[in-house]
């Protein structure tokens, strides 16, 4: 079965609806900085997202790095 994250999740039983996230700057990890070259870029944008079920259940969790000085973002708070 090919497709999104969210939609295999739902086609067995646990549909994401919402998730929480932080953001945070921190520096990359030492492995990463050395394996690809980033180091002396300065501090990342850290979101670590996890995903819930209607029931409340995390099913998804995430972690994203950002260059600080490439990413902007937009937030909605209801």
């Amino acid at each position: 079965m090919r497709g999104r994250p969210v939609d295999l999740l739902a086609a067995h039983g646990h549909p994401p609806v919402s998730s929480a996230a932080r953001l945070s700057a921190v520096e990359l990890p030492e492995d990463v900085q050395r394996r690809y070259s980033l180091g002396g870029f300065g501090p990342w944008l850290l979101i670590s997202e996890t995903v819930i079920t209607p029931a409340g259940r995390p099913v998804l969790h995430a972690e994203d790095y950002h260059r600080g000085d490439a990413f902007a973002f937009n937030v909605l708070r209801r």
